[in-house]
């Protein structure tokens, strides 16, 4: 095939703009308004700082694994270290990649930040997923921005949504700082300790 052929030129053409699509611009294309976390809420601040005080009282309440006495005055304090948490879709809202999950971001006052999967999907087969950004003070949401879609739903769908972003931000600091929450871990001499004492 000669290589001024029109045919095979043009088919060159649409190769190296479908490479260029899939690999530059496929994630650009499919963010959409849905993407702009720009409405501000006042009742899902509301929300928001209900539900921190169900998950505190929830997470120093778990008789399955109980706190050590200033367990929950170190969660409240850790909260307090929290700037903003905002939520976005790896692909974009519109995305229909695969593994298209919601993520999370959050912004600690020290500058340092996180970023982490909250373990839901987005899917543009589906409705838009609400994201959010709040921004923090004190260990309590002061402003709270969405992109519109929690008045597509319940409220109660809304606090599900907030409480799986709290679930998440508490237990990565409840597994990495298990010191600051529970007894200290038992070691071997403990275990030899706990069989001598079985009569």
């Amino acid at each position: 095939m000669k290589m001024n052929n029109p045919k095979f030129l043009l088919f060159i053409t649409i190769l190296a703009a479908a490479s260029v699509y899939f690999f530059y611009l496929k994630d650009e294309l499919a963010n959409s308004n849905f993407d702009k976390i720009d409405q501000s809420n006042p009742k899902v601040v509301t929300l928001f700082n209900e539900e921190i005080d169900l998950q505190i009282e929830r997470l120093s309440s778990d008789i399955s694994k109980p706190m050590i006495p200033q367990g929950k005055k170190n969660l409240v304090e850790y909260l307090k270290t929290v700037k903003s948490i905002r939520t976005y879709a790896r692909h974009g809202v519109k995305s229909t990649e695969n593994r298209n999950y919601l993520r999370m971001q959050t912004t600690f006052n020290d500058g340092e930040t996180a970023d982490k999967s909250t373990g839901r999907s987005c899917s543009g087969n589906q409705k838009p997923c609400l994201l959010i950004r709040v921004e923090m003070e004190n260990g309590q949401a002061k402003k709270v921005f969405t992109n519109g879609q929690e008045t597509k739903g319940s409220p109660a769908e809304t606090q599900q949504y907030i409480s799986t972003i709290l679930q998440k931000l508490l237990i990565e600091d409840l597994i990495d700082h298990n010191d600051k929450y529970y007894p200290p871990r038992k070691t071997q001499q403990n275990f030899d300790k706990d069989w001598e004492d079985v009569k």
